[in-house]
């Protein structure tokens, strides 16, 4: 469904600096790069913490479970 009490403006002219290339990233010729976010650090020490108790897991429960 349509909504009809939306601005008629797109977002991309409201925001023109999207479309702006040079805003996104540093020049390469500068040597400087662009800070890694909190977020992606978050989301490699639980990925790093969930692939080590995954091991864990089976190690532990190979010792248990025994299989004949």
């Amino acid at each position: 469904m349509i909504r009809r009490d939306a601005p008629s403006a797109s977002l991309l002219s409201q925001l023109p600096w999207l479309l702006d290339a040079n805003s996104w990233a540093l020049a390469p010729e500068t040597g400087k790069h662009v800070p890694i976010s909190g977020t992606l650090v978050l989301v490699f020490v639980f990925l790093a913490a969930f692939i080590i108790y995954y091991f864990l897991n089976w190690k532990w429960l190979a010792a248990i479970w025994l299989v004949r």
